[in-house]
């Protein structure tokens, strides 16, 4: 019994593990989602036999894990169906400020925005920005990186104004964290910069300057 009882965790793991392996790959990325998905849904429904049901965190983390593949293979209603219903699961069980329902919510967050229902994800963004904020504090990275979702889809929807204020502030966010040269902080202040132009940052013109290191301010003769 308690070897049959780990497996799910096993199966979850293979699952996750090949799904990385997938987004590494160029050649047969097909066929390691597939089995990535098979994995994924054998422990699922080992789960539900064991749990009577999938009305658990353990089978919502699978159903989020599964979204993931789902999501790579641009089947995105599916995916879109099934971070709703962990989510669902996770704020019945964990209640509405757990930071586990927050990443659900970023996820489907990021669905339904390459699906281009902006509003829609625009809404779940906010919603994970909330509970992090309640539960982490706005200092946390968790925290940062929703708010770059938000941007995100505010810079979509036009809202460029919006976009360099929530990018700005994850920003400062990041560089505590990681330091001015990780991924994470480079990219956000790309973003800002391309958003504000390069002529906005000359000097500390704009209040948004001081959220980048003076070595990375583009100087003059790049804003020309």
């Amino acid at each position: 019994q308690g070897g049959r009882s780990r497996l799910p965790g096993l199966l979850n793991s293979l699952g996750s593990a090949l799904r990385v392996l997938a987004e590494q790959a160029e050649l047969q990325r097909a066929e390691l989602l597939e089995e990535a998905m098979r994995s994924l849904e054998r422990g699922l429904g080992i789960r539900r036999r064991e749990l009577g049901g999938t009305d658990n965190t353990k089978c919502a983390s699978a159903m989020s894990k599964m979204a993931a593949v789902l999501k790579m293979q641009v089947k995105l209603d599916d995916a879109a169906k099934l971070l709703e219903k962990a989510a669902k699961i996770e704020k019945n069980e964990l209640g509405a400020d757990s930071p586990t329902l927050a990443l659900t919510l970023y996820h489907l967050g990021g669905v339904l925005e390459e699906q281009g229902r902006l509003v829609e994800s625009l809404e779940q963004y906010r919603n994970a920005v909330l509970i992090a904020k309640q539960s982490l504090g706005t200092e946390h990275v968790d925290y940062a990186r929703y708010q770059v979702g938000t941007a995100r889809v505010l810079q979509r929807m036009g809202k460029d104004d919006d976009a360099l204020d929530v990018y700005t502030r994850a920003l400062h966010i990041y560089q505590k964290w990681f330091g001015p040269s990780h991924c994470h902080t480079m990219t956000c202040r790309q973003r800002i910069i391309d958003l504000a132009g390069a002529s906005e940052y000359q000097a500390g013109t704009s209040p948004r300057a001081e959220a980048l290191p003076a070595a990375a301010q583009p100087s003059p003769s790049r804003a020309r």
